[in-house]
C-alpha cells in the first residue's frame, strides 16, 4: 500500500515508465491532492486536501528569509482535510506508539519550536504575522565568512575529497555522451508554474497554452521542421511531442522543452529522462539526456 501527498511523482520524477510500473504494482494506492494530477489518476482512492487558505500553518522557504504565518481564512470545502490532520487521525486509529502529535496545535508548536532561538514563537507569529529573523543581513556573506571548514571560498575542497569526489573542480563529460542520439535535451522550469502546479488555472493556460520545443533555426532547416509544426522528440526510453519554435539563442545541437507538462498533452519530458543521479548531492541528473527529433504532419504521422 502507498499514500502520496504533496507530490506528483508520475509526472515530475525521472523515468516515468518505471514510476508508473511501481505505482501499478502497489496493492492499494491513496493520493491526497486538490487536483486530479497524473499521479492521482493512478490511485485507487483520491482524498481531497485543503488549500493554504483552509488551514493554519507556519511556512519557511529557500526563496525567502522570512518566516511566514498562514492563518486559516475559510472553512475547508466539502470533505477536504489537511494532510497533517489525516496523518494524526490515522496514527490514532492505528494506535501508533510514541507518535509525536495528537492534534494540529501540537504539530504547529513542534514546527515553530526551532524558531525560538531566533526570538520567534508561534504566539508571536499569530499576534504579529510574518517575521524576519533579527539577525538577517540583506547582503549575503556580508562578513566574508562562508560555510566551509576554513570559512573561505575553497578552490580545493577536502569535503569533496572525503566524499570520493575530485577536490578541485573539473570537467566531467555527460554520461549520455557517445550514444546514438545526436541532440541534448534541456528541460528547464516554466516561467508560469512550479513543476506541474498552476497549469490547471485558466489564466496560466492563456499565457502558456501549448508545449513548445525551442530549437535553433539551422537545426529546424536541416530537419525540415517548420515554425509551429508538431515535432516528435524521442530516444530509446520513449517519445513525446511538442510544437516547434525557432530561437537563435540556443546551440544548434541543443533543444529545450519545459518540464511539468501533464502527460495527457503528450509532452511529459520525464518519459525520456533516465534515472541517473548527480555525483554531488545524489539528485536526479535531469539534464543529461540525448534525443533525436522528427517532424510530424497534421495527422500526427511522421513526414517522409
Amino acid at each position: 500500500m502507498g499514500w502520496i501527498h504533496a507530490a506528483n511523482p508520475l509526472l515530475n520524477a525521472p523515468d516515468t515508465k518505471t514510476i508508473k510500473k511501481a505505482l501499478e504494482g502497489l496493492e492499494f494506492l491513496v493520493v491526497s491532492d486538490m487536483f486530479m494530477t497524473d499521479t492521482a489518476r493512478q490511485a485507487d482512492l483520491v482524498l481531497p486536501c485543503t488549500s493554504f487558505a483552509e488551514e493554519e500553518g507556519v511556512r519557511v522557504s529557500s526563496w525567502s528569509p522570512w518566516v511566514f504565518y498562514c492563518p486559516q481564512i475559510i472553512e475547508p470545502r466539502g470533505e477536504a482535510r489537511s494532510d497533517e490532520d489525516v496523518i494524526i487521525e490515522l496514527a490514532s486509529r492505528l494506535k501508533v506508539q510514541d507518535f509525536p502529535w495528537h492534534s494540529r496545535e501540537e504539530l504547529l508548536e513542534w514546527a515553530a519550536e526551532p524558531l525560538n532561538q531566533l526570538g520567534i514563537s508561534l504566539e508571536k507569529l499569530r499576534a504579529e504575522g510574518h517575521q524576519l529573523p533579527p539577525e538577517h543581513n540583506p547582503v549575503a556573506w556580508a562578513q566574508g565568512k562562508f560555510r566551509t571548514p576554513s570559512g573561505r571560498i575553497e578552490l580545493y575542497s577536502n569535503q569533496a575529497q572525503a566524499q570520493g569526489l575530485d577536490p578541485v573542480a573539473s570537467y566531467l563529460p555527460p554520461q549520455s555522451t557517445g550514444g546514438k542520439m545526436p541532440l541534448h535535451l534541456i528541460t528547464p522550469h516554466s516561467y508560469y508554474r512550479i513543476h506541474s502546479q498552476f497549469q490547471v488555472a485558466p489564466s496560466i493556460q492563456k499565457l502558456n497554452p501549448t508545449p513548445e520545443l525551442k530549437l535553433h533555426p539551422d537545426l529546424a532547416r536541416n530537419r525540415n521542421v517548420d515554425e509551429g509544426q508538431q515535432v516528435r522528440i524521442f530516444n530509446e526510453r520513449g517519445a513525446i511531442t511538442a510544437q516547434a519554435r525557432t530561437v537563435k539563442n540556443i546551440h544548434p545541437r541543443v533543444i529545450q522543452l519545459e518540464s511539468g507538462w501533464p502527460l495527457q498533452c503528450g509532452a511529459g519530458v520525464n518519459q525520456l529522462i533516465p534515472p541517473l543521479t548527480t555525483d554531488m548531492g545524489q539528485c536526479g541528473a535531469l539534464y543529461d539526456v540525448r534525443v533525436d527529433i522528427e517532424p510530424l504532419n497534421q495527422a500526427g504521422d511522421k513526414t517522409s
